[in-house]
């Protein structure tokens, strides 16, 4: 489950830099003080926890401005983290995750949170502790017209 939200969507948001591994049994969380005195980057891979924590040693400078504000855990922290980690995992083999017992995973819907259809414009997998699941499908609206759970189409207006 933490490697589903610290991994994959974790590496659509700030950890974004972390994609170049191809990889899906690592994740991330970047990390930044308000006046960005401190950044870091804590993650993890296959039998290793690692942290790249940027400051300077009397804790009460900046780390600078840059154009889009603040230094940021996911700009220079993660940068030392991946080439870390690149080493780290040189010749190590992905590991298969299986979710535990009771754990299911099915693909839905982002928009609406309910499980997809083949007119689902946006899909995600996600987990679920089995039978809390979507039970309903999602409904898609196109302008005026609503596209039921099994392909159907009706004009509002």
């Amino acid at each position: 489950m933490m490697t589903n939200i610290y991994g994959e969507l974790g590496w659509m948001g700030t950890g974004w830099r972390a994609r170049d591994f191809k990889r899906k049994d690592i994740g991330g969380k970047t990390g930044t003080t308000n006046s960005s005195k401190d950044a870091w980057f804590s993650g993890y891979g296959p039998d290793i926890v690692a942290t790249a924590w940027i400051v300077f040693d009397d804790n009460k400078r900046s780390l600078g401005r840059t154009i889009t504000g603040g230094e940021a855990g996911a700009k220079s922290a993660q940068a030392i983290w991946n080439d870390f980690m690149k080493v780290v995992l040189d010749g190590v083999r992905q590991n298969d995750i299986e979710p535990p017992d009771g754990i299911i995973s099915i693909t839905i819907d982002s928009k609406t949170g309910k499980s997809a259809t083949n007119n689902s414009v946006s899909k995600n997998l996600e987990y679920f502790i089995e039978g809390t699941e979507p039970k309903t499908a999602a409904i898609r609206e196109v302008g005026t017209i609503v596209i039921s759970e099994d392909g159907n189409s009706q004009e509002l207006f």
